[in-house]
């Protein structure tokens, strides 16, 4: 929506210091409309700008927009705005009535307008005052108002005041995304849908397609229906614009129709902006052709179009977006053997990965029958992972279980071990505990050694440290009879009879 303000300016003064000045003040006062009337366009609800009053046009927006025209007059006071001109073939003027506070504002519905679609007065409304004559002077036109610039006079109270011209672009689709949101979200307000642009979507997902136009929006307030979602239907089954979402490989055409009969759309319209925020659930989408409906494995493009029927634009006007549409599935994170390691504690965490939308809530459970049934929730991340915990402090190490998510082809066996994380099994082979070659011996756990310590005794699982400083010195036999010391010295003997028997030969 684009709006206009148009301000009833009073007479300029000039002090008498500002003769000092003569020269600037005979430029600006020439430079000065006679009518003293200023005009600001607004773009939406963004930027103002506002310009002298004169022959150079004010951009309004494009055919097809509805444009809000901000008017200021003395309290009370009523006036008359006449746009366009006979040789544009369309002259109209609106007679209005102020609230009280000085301001009026007048909305003109250029789709509307000029009566191609019944009595110009549907084109007109006000805030803040009220519409009491709406005139056309010229035929009625047989399409909407063409891309152009209207001229624009405003009347207060018997004084003519001329009004910057008003210029209408051709209508345009700006950009166009779409993204993916929780199945389970579809039916919020579109427009408050937190999605993601992850270039793929889960059967079943939320599509939600972003469309960014100029020109769309007043053609969509005109459309039969008392819903957004509803005039949308209206507008893409019709004559000036059309949807369509197209399979990359197979023959196969969207169902408007039966899709929309299946609910399968909710769309919301910020008239400020421009914007079309078109949720989709996919489950209830339909095709006609080789397909019936979405299908993992296949590309799709969202296409959005102003045909050039719609009079609004010179030829069409469209922009697309892909995606790639994957089954429902998650995996997950195991060791190399493919079985789920859980460790009996409180908080046994558990990962993996997803195909469905980030922020799906997902229910994960762990269950051995007759034993133990676990289950928590946690919502998928924006790379598609998620991570969860557990509590299987209560749960004997070695336990077998089936891990799975809920409503997903999801299941994993799995098996807990102790709280460090390892096999029970494998804790209990590792039952001998080696000298420990550093200055000091730390302490070591016997934890899981048939509940005896070090010294083979009932008690404390823990070695306390050794009040040595030297390495402990292993009591092997390197050989019969001998040990190593000995052998050394007998080495040493041996060697010296020798030297002395070599000498006295």
């Amino acid at each position: 929506m684009h709006s206009l303000a148009f301000q009833n300016a009073g007479p300029s003064t000039v002090s008498r210091q500002a003769v000092v000045f003569g020269v600037v003040v005979l430029i600006a006062v020439a430079a000065l409309p006679a009518t003293g009337v200023t005009v600001a366009a607004t773009s939406g609800t963004e930027s103002t700008a506002e310009a002298p009053v004169d022959q150079s046009e004010t951009d309004g927006g494009s055919t097809g927009d509805t444009i809000e025209i901000d008017v200021s007059v003395p309290d009370g006071a009523s006036g008359r705005l006449y746009l366009g001109s006979e040789e544009k073939a369309y002259l109209t003027s609106v007679a209005f009535t102020d609230g009280g506070d000085g301001d009026v504002t007048l909305s003109w519905n250029t789709f509307l307008a000029g009566g191609h679609l019944g009595n110009e007065t549907r084109a007109w409304s006000a805030d803040s005052g009220r519409v009491t004559d709406v005139t056309r002077y010229t035929a009625p036109l047989s399409d909407p108002l063409e891309p152009a610039i209207y001229d624009a006079n405003l009347t207060v109270r018997g004084s003519e005041r001329v009004v910057t011209p008003i210029a209408l672009r051709p209508a345009s689709v700006d950009n166009l995304t779409v993204a993916v949101a929780p199945a389970s979200d579809f039916g919020d307000d579109p427009a408050d849908l937190s999605s993601s642009r992850t270039g793929r979507m889960a059967v079943g997902d939320t599509l939600v397609a972003t469309i960014d136009t100029s020109g769309v929006l007043g053609m969509l307030s005109a459309q039969p229906g008392d819903t957004p979602t509803a005039r949308f239907r209206s507008l893409v089954t019709g004559r000036n614009a059309s949807l369509e979402i197209r399979p990359g490989r197979t023959d196969a055409d969207l169902a408007l129709d039966r899709s929309f009969e299946n609910d399968a759309f909710d769309v919301a319209a910020d008239a400020s902006t421009g914007r079309l925020t078109v949720a989709m659930d996919t489950s209830a989408l339909r095709y006609e052709g080789n397909a019936n409906r979405l299908e993992a494995g296949e590309s799709y493009t969202v296409v959005f179009v102003i045909e050039s029927e719609s009079g609004l634009t010179i030829e069409e006007a469209a922009l697309a977006d892909e995606i790639r549409v994957v089954d429902r599935s998650a995996t997950f994170e195991t060791g190399a053997n493919g079985t789920l390691r859980l460790p009996s504690s409180p908080d046994a965490g558990l990962s993996g990965s997803t195909t469905l939308a980030p922020r799906t809530e997902l229910e994960v459970e762990a269950r051995a029958a007759g034993t133990f049934l676990q289950r928590n929730e946690t919502s998928v991340s924006e790379n598609g992972t998620f991570t969860t915990s557990l509590d299987l402090s209560a749960v004997d190490p070695g336990t077998a279980f089936t891990a799975s998510i809920d409503g997903l082809d999801a299941e994993i066996p799995g098996v807990v071990t102790n709280a460090s994380g390892r096999d029970a099994d494998t804790e209990r082979a590792n039952t001998t505990v080696q000298p420990n070659e550093t200055e000091t011996a730390e302490p070591r756990s016997t934890a899981g050694v048939d509940g005896l310590n070090a010294a083979g005794q009932q008690g404390s699982s823990t070695v306390e440290p050794a009040e040595t400083t030297r390495a402990a010195v292993t009591t092997e036999e390197s050989g019969p009879g001998f040990g190593a010391v000995a052998a050394l010295w007998a080495l040493v003997a041996g060697t010296a009879v020798l030297l002395v028997r070599w000498r006295t030969a």
